[in-house]
């Protein structure tokens, strides 16, 4: 607060919402069926149940407010899959989702539901993994959603470079987004699987900022370990040039490498 911050909370947050040690006993019908059985861990929600969904916003309003400054609320699914197998969960799924094993259908019915309940709040989740494509079942987007677009990318390339066969794709997602005239940030992953290899990135780093101004990204962050993590060592001129492009894309990053 001292420093005109809020804190955002969009992260893996079915489980703290709705924690199995103080639901499962009473209401297992809230968690996911897996193999014929409610499964208290491991797995994710029964996002079709009306019950939980009532039980959802009832523990979201009570975290908001508790914590009345936390903007964007997230709502996002647990890591990892173990998604509900019931009948009315499968109907919600298109038939897209059927064929591709993804989850885009019931997991935008959920954000529809939510959004609507607390229009007032603004309501954070990710596009990632196997529910990556929901916001297109959106028409149109709920004004008070907040997304983070997660990007496993190219690191030698920005990610809107519509030449690179990897970042290709990110850039027309990027594109669809913004024709829906969404609000959203990238999620990004510095060093995820890097371990503490070389990482002379801060040129691209540099112009990915311009790149993602350009385009319209509301924001930016990665997952990083902290001061003492080893690939800190490598990996510090990256999220240094990350910083001062977030305050200022038009920092000439010559000049940084020169105040190293």
């Amino acid at each position: 607060r001292k420093y005109g911050l809020v804190s955002d909370t969009t992260v893996h947050s079915y489980s703290l919402l709705i924690p199995k040690d103080r639901y499962f006993k009473d209401h297992p019908e809230y968690f996911a069926l897996l193999g014929g059985k409610r499964q208290a861990g491991g797995g994710q929600l029964c996002l079709s149940n009306k019950g939980l969904r009532a039980a959802f916003v009832r523990e979201l309003r009570k975290w908001i407010e508790r914590e009345p400054n936390v903007s964007p609320v997230g709502i996002c699914p647990n890591d990892g899959y173990g998604w509900c197998e019931c009948a009315a969960c499968r109907a919600l799924d298109t038939e897209e989702d059927r064929r591709a094993g993804t989850v885009n259908g019931r997991v935008a019915d959920f954000v529809k539901y939510v959004c609507a309940a607390l229009p007032n709040h603004a309501i954070g989740h990710y596009s990632y993994s196997n529910f990556a494509d929901f916001y297109k079942l959106l028409d149109p987007l709920p004004k008070n959603l907040k997304m983070s677009f997660t990007a496993f990318h190219c690191q030698s390339h920005v990610l809107c470079d519509g030449s690179c066969p990897e970042n290709g794709k990110f850039r027309r997602r990027i594109r669809e987004l913004k024709a829906k005239g969404a609000d959203f940030y990238v999620y990004d992953y510095y060093v995820h699987r890097w371990g503490v290899l070389p990482a002379p990135m801060w040129q691209c780093v540099s112009r990915e900022f311009k790149s993602l101004r350009k385009e319209g990204v509301s924001g930016f962050l990665s997952e990083c370990g902290n001061a003492k993590a080893e690939h800190w060592a490598s990996f510090w001129p990256a999220f240094y040039t990350a910083a001062t492009m977030l305050y200022d894309a038009d920092t000439d990053v010559d000049g940084l490498v020169e105040d190293w």
